[in-house]
C-alpha cells in the first residue's frame, strides 16, 4: 500500500472517531450536572436515617394529587393551589423500638415553603379547643396531644395517645430532631411578613395561594371575590385583630402595576356591595390591604401596612479607590481569558490525541488482518496501467 494512502486512511479514521471521541468528552462533561439535578430531587425519608432515636413505619404514600378527590384532610383543588409534591403516613416508634408505634405522623411535602406553610396556616381553620406553642425554632401549635409544625417545604401533623405531659415532651423531641436535620430554613410568604403585629391574633393567621383555598374562607364576600384576580397569581394572608376581633386582608401582587389595577377593580365592586360593619382599602406597593370594621380601627391597622423594600449589603464592604475596582476588574477577566484558553488546550490535546490512537490501532488491525472487511476502505485506481494496456 503507497504511504500516501496509508495517511488518507489514517486520516479518514481519525475524523470520524474525532466526533465519537468529542461525543463521549462532551457526555462526561454534562454527567456530573446532571447527577447533581436528579441527587437534589429527595424526599423526607432522607432524614430518617439521620433520627436515630426513633424508627419509622410507612402506613401511605401518595405522589402528587393525580386521580384523588381528597388527601389527608384536604381536597386535592385546595392541594393543587399550594403544589403537593407527595402525602405519607407513618408509624413512630419508641426509642426501645417497641413493636406497638406510639406515635402518628402525617406529613405533606410542598413545592416550596409558602406551600408548607399554607397547610400549616389551615390546618386548624375548624379546630374549637385552644392551642399552645411550644419551646421549638419554628412555627408550631399544639392540642389534644397533638403537634402541627412547617419546616422548609415540609409540614408535619404528629399525635399521640400518651399521657398529656409525657406527649408534649416527646413530640417536642421528635420534632426537634426534624428541624434539626433539615436544613431549610421557614420562609414566610412575603404577605404574611408583612402583616401589622401590634394586636394581631397569632392563631387567627390564614393564607391562601388560589381561588380554591381562597373559598375556605367565608368572611371574604363573594361579590368581590370576581375583583380580586386569582389569574393574576395573587397570594393573600388573612389575620384578625384586637380589640374587636376584626379581620384584615392584605393581597399581594407580582408588580406594582397589578396591584394598581386591583385596587381600582375592587373599588368598582364594592360601590355595588353593602357592608354594615364598613370596609376600608389601602394600597402600597405591590399589595392591597382590605379592612372590616369601623373607621378607628380600621385606621390603626392599615397605617401600619407598609411596604418599603430596599437592598442592604450582608457583610461591610472595604473601601477602594476606582483605579482599585478598574484593576481588580481587568485581572479578574484576564484571569478568566487565561483559564478558558488553558482549559481549551487541554481539550483539543485531549481530542488530538485520542483520535490519533484509535486512528492508529485500527490501521495495526487492518494491517494485522488484512481479511477482515472494512468499512470505507481507499479504493486505489492505477489509470497509468489501464492506458499501457
Amino acid at each position: 500500500m503507497h504511504p500516501s494512502s496509508n495517511a488518507l486512511i489514517i486520516f479518514t479514521m481519525c475524523s470520524k472517531n474525532f466526533f465519537c471521541f468529542r461525543n463521549i468528552l462532551f457526555f462526561f462533561i454534562l454527567l456530573p450536572s446532571i447527577c447533581s439535578t436528579l441527587w437534589a430531587e429527595t424526599n423526607i425519608e432522607q432524614y430518617f436515617p439521620k433520627i436515630a432515636d426513633y424508627r419509622f413505619e410507612r402506613k401511605e404514600l401518595i405522589s402528587g394529587t393525580s386521580g384523588h378527590k381528597k388527601i389527608g384532610r384536604f381536597s386535592t383543588l385546595v392541594l393543587n393551589d399550594y403544589i403537593l409534591i407527595s402525602y405519607s403516613k407513618w408509624w413512630v416508634h419508641s426509642p426501645q423500638f417497641s413493636s406497638t408505634p406510639q406515635w402518628d405522623m402525617e406529613i405533606y411535602e410542598m413545592q416550596d415553603a409558602a406551600g408548607a406553610y399554607g397547610i400549616f396556616s389551615l390546618w386548624d381553620q375548624n379546630l374549637q379547643s385552644s392551642t399552645e406553642r411550644l419551646r421549638l425554632s419554628v412555627d408550631n401549635r399544639y392540642s389534644n396531644n397533638s403537634l402541627r409544625f412547617w419546616r422548609g417545604n415540609y409540614f408535619f401533623f404528629l399525635s399521640s395517645n400518651e399521657s398529656l405531659d409525657n406527649s408534649r415532651m416527646r413530640l417536642s423531641e421528635i420534632a426537634t430532631a426534624f428541624t434539626r436535620e433539615i436544613p431549610q430554613v421557614n420562609l414566610h410568604p412575603m404577605t404574611v411578613f408583612q402583616l401589622p403585629q401590634k394586636e394581631i391574633i397569632q392563631e387567627s393567621i390564614r393564607f391562601y395561594l388560589g381561588k380554591s383555598s381562597f373559598e375556605l374562607n367565608s368572611f371574604f364576600p363573594q361579590e368581590l371575590r370576581i375583583a380580586v384576580g386569582f389569574q393574576d397569581d395573587v397570594e393573600i394572608a388573612y389575620a384578625r385583630y384586637m380589640p374587636s376581633d376584626r379581620p384584615l386582608f392584605l393581597l399581594g401582587y407580582p408588580t406594582i402595576a397589578l396591584a394598581a389595577h386591583r385596587f381600582v377593580e375592587l373599588q368598582k365592586a364594592m360601590q355595588s356591595y353593602f357592608s354594615p360593619q364598613g370596609i376600608y382599602m389601602k394600597r402600597v406597593g405591590v399589595m392591597v390591604g382590605i379592612f372590616f370594621g369601623p373607621e378607628d380601627e380600621a385606621r390603626k391597622v392599615l397605617d401600619k401596612v407598609r411596604y418599603a423594600p430596599h437592598i442592604k449589603w450582608i457583610y461591610n464592604k472595604s473601601p477602594e479607590s476606582l483605579l482599585d475596582q478598574k484593576k481588580r476588574t481587568a485581572e479578574t477577566i484576564l484571569g478568566v481569558v487565561t483559564k478558558s484558553m488553558f482549559l481549551t488546550l487541554f481539550f483539543i490535546s485531549i481530542t488530538i490525541s485520542g483520535g490519533l490512537g484509535v486512528g492508529i490501532l485500527r490501521y495495526r488491525i487492518q494491517k494485522n488482518h488484512p481479511d477482515m472487511t472494512i468499512k470505507d476502505k481507499l479504493i486505489r485506481l492505477d489509470l497509468g496501467s489501464i492506458q499501457n494496456k
